[in-house]
């Protein structure tokens, strides 16, 4: 069993999983909130979460089956551990898959920072702004 979960991390599906689910969250949080601007349907939001849930299971496989190398998608083979050349390809493509690592937690915080600061800065004046034109 711990060799099938060290299979999942050198096929990077773990990662893949998080990152569906942050932009799944990020797509499905856009769209509730600017279809409404353009008065579409509400069933459009439904739909749209339903096709997220539903490509999940695929995106996962499609993470078991392909690696992004920095010559594009390549089938992902099973690797020899004593085979010194997939030795140096794991350790280049780690090398990539650290700056994107970074570049995803960069933007995560930078939407963390932009939900917290309209929840706690701009909720309460607009709220304010909101109960005075009510009241005039």
């Amino acid at each position: 069993m711990a060799s099938f979960f060290q299979e999942l991390k050198r096929r990077n599906v773990f990662k893949v999983a998080a990152t569906y689910f942050v932009v799944a969250w990020l797509v499905i949080e856009v769209t509730a909130t600017v279809l409404p601007i353009f008065e579409a349907p509400e069933w459009i939001v439904q739909v749209i979460t339903l096709i997220i849930i539903l490509a999940f299971p695929f995106a996962l496989l499609f993470s078991w089956a392909y690696d992004l190398t920095p010559d594009g998608l390549e089938r992902t083979e099973a690797l020899d551990p004593n085979d010194r050349d997939a030795a140096e390809s794991r350790s280049a493509r780690k090398r990539n898959t650290t700056r994107v690592e970074y570049a995803v937690i960069g933007a995560l915080f930078l939407a963390l920072v932009a939900v917290l600061t309209n929840r706690y800065v701009f909720h309460n004046d607009y709220a304010t702004r909101r109960a005075e034109a009510l009241i005039a």
